[in-house]
């Protein structure tokens, strides 16, 4: 008997191709197909499915909410999801709604048949593409928690019961979604906040909140909110952002934006974005980020500013073009009507015309000084009298109401009132603590829970910012006004006592942000560095050492550099970041303070003197160090063991010792605990395959690296560690094409890893391609990676790129350049750290010396050969030592010292015949030709030099073209040319660079908005961009728009 199946997705082709894929069982019986939810609900009625195959995002009803009503209905269905979504968010929504079966289309054609086996029989089905993103979203999850992203921060105020609904504004914002801005900017008190709340309520559009204050005044930490907002209605659209914001040095402005960007122009569906207290945003940095926004607007976003005074940003080009939608006082002061209907509200009375008028008078329609003023009055009689009071200032207005309000009170309730202004934020069990336990006698009658619902009966400005109810806050000027009380009715040392209690319940509550400003705030700095010092190393044991970093900028620099544990972490911060050059000057500060260290934090400075030690090439005593922090630093700080080890691990193989260290290694392997730990398993599976390289064991190095791309739970920066050494395996084993492939999957990770691989990697990858006789892509890898490292701002980076970039000169025959460079850079010798890298820019003065061929530049090659083997040998490093060899015999081959270019090229083939080096031997071959065969018929590794003959051979030698640029008309328009875009795409193009959004332009176009989607997306295509802010700058770049300038002298 047959399985009937009903298929529901708004996509005709997707249900064609479900259908399709169902059909290929006999067993199955596809009976009907439904466009949404509310069309799914009759026709399973209608006719009796046994299985729903169900999308989620459909219009007029959901899948979730159509699975809800199906089951209600029709208990025995079972119905499947299968969607584009995969965060825990829909998943967990979805299951809970009563789906027992959850896949990703794009696991439909290897899945859906299983799954709807599965379910046949009774069985729930999470496809492993669901289950993997929900590991990784668990991650996630607990780096949103460690870095303390408040959850809170992300929610729209809640409606009270007695708000008064703004439609005419809501309306005005609704029909405005198409452009791409809206400001709602008003003093405190207006309800700014509350009217766009209902409008998100009402509106036909998905929308995101991010409530803003003074800790966003940091890129990172804004970008990190401004991502989890966009990500609580679309939980999987930001993953390549998300990886950039928490990678380790946070990766150039243009390189962010472009991201968010990109990704937020892959969302299919259209929202709104809300950024609620804007004023508080001073950084400039953040003022730039959406400058560049509303430049370009993303298509599918309506931005919403709501501020106390205009944002600094340049919005000028939008208010001329009529393309943003401004609310001002005046929109949100209350008319007599509203006047009216509050206090109807408010206090069940209709208002004289005289009475509303004196409201209007004194308050001008202010919001929160007509609530204020409520709270005083107990009936319309009252209303003359209180407002006759006033003064003509709404400063005093609102000083005077609050007085009032306050004195109205019961006395204990007035206390708590003025005490808890302290707080940003509270729930019943902070209130309980911070306030009422300070005198217990007088407060038998309430508790934190009691407060907070006497306040939201009272309609006394409190907002809900979670949806279960559990924490609040004040409304900011009802705050302000408190904390005026507060300073008139206590003392100095009162209101740091409250501080105190608060900063000691957010400590114990791990809420540790929240209590370093308390702590300073009680004016208590030692304290705050108490708590930085008790916290900051389980936080790097989750390897969240930016969080510590954002701790470390809450204390003032001259408090820091007297405290050697707050030293000492930013030493780590130093280590994490890859910035050696900061160590010297953190170790010096340590040794001048007069804190004692305890054992683990000497460990912590031997490191520290280890890397120095290392650095300088003083290999004994940076041993010595690393065997003390071995030592001294317990096991349960693993994160600061495995660095150590990897360190230790080196430090061993170039002391003679790299046996001993990976056996001491896969012994630690063996050894992790806790058991499984991923961070731990990640590092000491690498921590071998440094050994490996440096001898030049390229077997030890596959067979290990192979097992290390399925460990759970790989960091991003581990991972781009092993598509490098995956790359640097096919690289000195000379299998091009697969070395350019892993090296493209580490410059994935750019920005997430180190930048000395990822410089590697560009440079590697572009020697490659010339080898490949691909010059042009290997001058287009050479010239990306200059600009990462120049984005860098690493002095040392940016001299690395310059020497790789002399290497791809050499190879392309442009020897002046490469002259050039030996002549006007300041050149170094080996180093100890030189370890596994393939790009040396001392070696490569080596090359520039022999490619330079005169009796001179020959001699000095040799004499800085012949010392490198010498340094070389004395650290153990075998690949460098056959590099070095190699180099030699093409020096004295150039000399026509053939007996000593024989004996440097034997050693050399002997040291890297078993490990597969080959490399080395092709990059100058030509001019060896002859040497290997005569080795070869000398029996030296016939076979290892038979695979050398036959690279060289295939690698016939390519002339570069000229490589100087051709800034000339003649090239532009012949670009304009080969880049054909018709009159369309030119009219759309201009569009865009006018900062038009789709939906704009499909109006001026009279075309719909899916057709200047599809041009959009061809014009990627053709000029290979893949946002609009780039598609326009390349446009630009072509001489394909014309300039205002210019139309108007064609005018003339």
């Amino acid at each position: 008997m047959s399985t009937k199946i009903l298929i529901v997705d708004d996509h005709p082709f997707t249900r064609a191709g479900v259908r399709a894929i169902l059909e290929t069982n006999k067993t199955i019986e596809v009976v009907g197909e439904a466009v949404d939810g509310v069309e799914a609900i009759a026709k399973v009625g209608e006719i009796k499915p046994e299985i729903v195959v169900m999308d989620i995002t459909m219009p007029n009803l959901s899948g979730i909410e159509a699975t809800e009503e199906v089951l209600k209905a029709s208990p025995d269905v079972k119905i499947i999801a299968l969607s584009i979504h995969s965060g825990q968010q829909f998943v967990k929504e979805m299951l809970k709604a009563g789906a027992v079966g959850y896949l990703l289309k794009d696991e439909a054609p290897e899945e859906l048949l299983r799954a709807v086996e599965k379910v046949k029989n009774g069985e729930m089905f999470l496809s492993s593409g669901v289950t993997r993103a929900a590991l990784s979203e668990d991650k996630k999850e607990d780096i949103i928690e460690n870095i303390n992203i408040l959850q809170t921060k992300l929610n729209r105020p809640r409606i009270m019961d007695d708000y008064i609904i703004r439609q005419k504004i809501i309306d005005e914002l609704e029909n405005n979604f198409i452009k791409p801005l809206s400001v709602i900017s008003a003093g405190a008190g207006y309800g700014k906040s509350v009217t766009v709340s209902e409008w998100l309520e009402q509106s036909n559009y998905m929308g995101s909140w991010l409530s803003l204050d003074m800790e966003h005044n940091d890129l990172r930490t804004f970008l990190l909110y401004f991502n989890a907002a966009i990500e609580k209605i679309f939980p999987e659209a930001m993953q390549e952002t998300w990886g950039l914001l928490t990678a380790g040095a946070l990766p150039p402005f243009n390189v962010i934006f472009n991201s968010f960007i990109n990704e937020i122009c892959n969302i299919e569906q259209d929202f709104i974005l809300v950024l609620d207290d804007f004023q508080m945003l001073s950084e400039k940095e953040i003022h730039r980020f959406f400058d560049q926004w509303l430049q370009f607007p993303p298509p599918n976003v309506h931005l919403s500013i709501i501020t106390r005074r205009d944002p600094p940003l340049d919005i000028n080009k939008l208010r001329n073009s009529g393309r943003m939608i401004e609310i001002r006082m005046d929109d949100l002061s209350f008319s007599d009507e509203e006047i009216l209907e509050l206090y109807k509200k408010l206090l069940g009375v209709e208002l004289s015309d005289k009475s509303i008028k004196l409201l209007q008078d004194k308050t001008e329609g202010w919001v929160i000084g007509l609530r204020l003023a409520s709270m005083t009055i107990k009936d319309e009689e009252d209303v003359e009298r209180i407002l006759q009071a006033f003064e003509d200032n709404m400063n005093s207005v609102s000083d005077y109401l609050i007085s009032e309000v306050l004195a109205k009170q019961p006395e204990h309730i007035m206390e708590q009132l003025i005490d808890s202004s302290v707080l940003n934020r509270f729930c019943a069990e902070c209130i309980d603590e911070v306030l009422l336990a300070k005198n217990k006698d007088k407060q038998k009658d309430t508790d934190g829970s009691n407060l907070i619902q006497w306040l939201l009966e009272s309609n006394m400005f409190l907002i809900s910012i979670d949806s279960e109810q559990h924490w609040f806050r004040y409304h900011h000027l009802f705050q302000e006004l408190l904390q005026n009380q507060l300073l008139k009715r206590r003392t100095l040392k009162e209101v740091q006592e409250i501080h105190n209690r608060a900063g000691k319940w957010f400590e114990k509550n791990d809420l540790i942000a929240e209590a370093i400003y308390h702590s300073i705030k009680a004016k208590d700095i030692d304290w705050a560095i108490q708590i930085i010092n008790d916290n900051w190393e389980d936080t790097f044991d989750k390897d969240h050492w930016y969080i510590v970093e954002e701790w470390l900028k809450l204390i003032p620099e001259e408090v820091i550099v007297q405290s050697c544990k707050l030293l000492l972490a930013r030493l780590w911060i130093a280590q994490k970041k890859h910035r050696g050059q900061d160590i010297p000057a953190i170790i010096e500060s340590i040794e001048q303070c007069d804190n004692t260290l305890n054992d683990t934090e000497i460990g912590y400075l031997a490191f520290a003197n280890c890397m120095n030690s290392l650095f300088k090439g003083e290999v004994k005593k940076a041993l010595s160090f690393a065997d003390q922090a071995l030592e001294l630093i317990p096991k349960k700080h693993y994160i600061f063991r495995a660095d150590t080890y990897g360190w230790w691990t080196v430090i061993m193989q170039i002391s003679g010792k790299g046996e001993q260290a990976v056996q001491a290694a896969k012994k630690a392997l063996k050894n992790i605990d806790p058991p499984g730990e991923p961070i731990q398993l990640s590092r000491r599976t690498m921590h071998p395959n440094f050994v490996y390289m440096i001898i030049a064991d390229l077997p030890s190095v596959k067979k290990s690296i192979k097992p290390f791309f399925k460990l759970p739970g790989n960091s991003p920066y581990m991972v781009a560690f092993g598509w490098y050494f995956q790359g640097a395996i096919n690289w000195w084993s000379y299998k091009l094409e697969d070395a350019i492939s892993d090296f493209d999957n580490t410059i994935k990770y750019q920005y997430q890893c180190r930048p000395r691989i990822v410089i590697e990697a560009y440079i590697c990858k572009s020697l490659a391609l010339q080898e490949l006789k691909r010059p042009m892509e290997a001058k287009e890898a050479m010239i990306r990676g200059i600009q990462f490292a120049e984005d860098s701002e690493d002095p040392e980076n940016i001299a690395l790129m310059a020497s790789g970039q002399v290497r791809l000169n050499l190879l392309q025959r442009e020897l002046g350049s490469a002259e050039e460079w030996f002549t006007t850079t300041k050149h170094v010798g080996l180093e100890a750290t030189m370890f596994w890298w393939v790009e040396v820019s001392a070696i490569t003065q080596c090359r520039v010396l022999i490619a330079l061929g005169t009796p001179e530049s020959i001699d000095e090659a040799l004499v800085k050969l012949i010392e490198f083997e010498i340094y070389s040998k004395s650290i153990y490093n075998n690949l460098r030592v056959i590099e070095v060899l190699v180099l030699q015999a093409h020096a004295y081959t150039k000399a026509n010292k053939k007996e000593d270019a024989v004996k440097s090229l034997e050693e050399a083939l002997n040291l890297a015949a078993d490990g597969g080096f080959i490399r080395p031997f092709i990059e100058n071959g030509n001019d060896l030709h002859a040497l290997y065969i005569s080795l070869k018929e000398k029996g030296v590794q016939p076979e290892f030099v038979e695979k050398i003959l036959a690279e060289i051979e295939k690698n016939v030698d390519v002339k570069s073209e000229d490589p100087s640029p051709k800034h000339k008309k003649s090239d532009r328009s012949s670009q304009d040319q080969s880049i054909p875009l018709t009159r369309k795409e030119i009219e759309i193009l201009q569009l865009i660079s006018d900062g038009f959004r789709n939906r704009e332009i499909a109006d001026k176009l009279f075309n719909s908005e899916e057709t200047i989607k599809k041009h959009i997306s061809n014009m990627f295509q053709k000029l290979n961009v893949h946002n609009r802010l780039n598609l326009a700058s390349k446009a630009r770049e072509l001489g394909m728009l014309e300039t205002k300038d210019a139309n108007k002298s064609e005018l003339k």
